[in-house]
């Protein structure tokens, strides 16, 4: 089996049932190993039938830290790879203890003291198994059960470019 390496701009396609397959792209890097991980409003019969940039230009649902494992094991394909949108709501965090809370951007690598309201509003940064972006995005088309646990995928006001004005 041929293992696949994703990277930044990749566009892939994630099986919602026997007939349909949406889309995702991977829009930024966290440390060496994982990858955030974007889902579009997009939907069509084949993963043959994607449009990189047609993805790309549709309404963002879901956006996960995650890693590569469903591509890097070739379930989920690799259609193309374009620019990702400017305007992709990379997420914040807090990080740290109760005592001394910072606010991180989605990358790791600028952190800036928390103010109160700030350490109230942030959540800590986590990482998801891909099936968990995948199962969420099948509940958004009618297959399975949306579980309120799969919330903090949706994308949040709480984004880098808000707390560090890029």
């Amino acid at each position: 089996m041929t293992k696949i390496e994703a990277s930044v701009g990749d566009v892939f396609a994630i099986p919602i049932d026997e007939s349909r397959w949406g889309a995702g792209q991977v829009v930024a890097e966290y440390g060496k190993s994982q990858i955030y991980l974007a889902a579009y409003d997009y939907l069509v019969e084949s993963p043959t039938r994607l449009d990189p940039n047609d993805v790309v230009s549709r309404p963002l649902l879901l956006l996960a830290l995650s890693f590569d494992g469903l591509i890097y094991a070739g379930e989920w394909p690799l259609v193309g790879r374009v620019d990702v949108p400017t305007d992709m709501p990379l997420p914040a965090y807090k990080l740290g203890s109760p005592d001394q809370l910072m606010v991180v951007d989605y990358s790791g690598k600028r952190e800036r003291t928390a103010t109160v309201v700030e350490a109230d509003a942030l959540p800590f940064r986590t990482t998801v198994a891909a099936v968990r972006l995948e199962k969420a995005l099948q509940a958004i088309y009618g297959v399975g059960e949306w579980n309120p646990e799969w919330d903090e995928l949706r994308p949040q006001w709480t984004t880098t470019a808000k707390f560090f004005g890029d």
